[in-house]
């Protein structure tokens, strides 16, 4: 964690940018290219959206100090593509993409809960140190 910009700093908007389009760019990969669907720019645009969306929510968090919750939710994040890319091979046809955004859902709100828990924990801690 220590090679993560400090609170801040005008260096998370880059990792905005650079976390939002590699997310892009895997479920781009995944939908077009594993699972061999036809390239749609809606769903493209959507795709491109939805994590734009998701990296300004982790990395905005990260900005205002939330370390514990960008590892934690990009750990979640990062095993919900992988399952995803996973479910490509698991024979599922009709249902791979279906259950590959599901198994991405889960995991990264797992990921996204692990990271407030931690995040809370923490709080508690410092209050706790400050009183004692």
């Amino acid at each position: 964690m220590n090679n993560l910009p400090p609170a801040r700093s005008r260096r998370w908007l880059v990792w905005f940018v650079w976390y939002g389009f590699m997310m892009a760019g895997v479920m781009w990969l995944t939908r077009f290219v594993i699972w061999k669907n036809e390239f749609d720019p809606g769903l493209a645009l959507r795709l491109l959206l939805f994590s734009l969306v998701a990296a300004v929510v982790v990395n905005g968090l990260g900005w205002l100090g939330l370390r514990w919750f960008w590892l934690l939710s990009t750990i979640g994040l990062a095993l919900g593509l992988v399952a995803m890319i996973r479910s490509a091979y698991l024979g599922m046809d009709g249902f791979r993409d279906l259950a590959g955004f599901l198994y991405f859902l889960l995991l990264s709100a797992a990921g996204i809960a692990l990271g407030l828990l931690a995040e809370i924990v923490r709080y508690i801690r410092i209050r706790l140190r400050e009183k004692g």
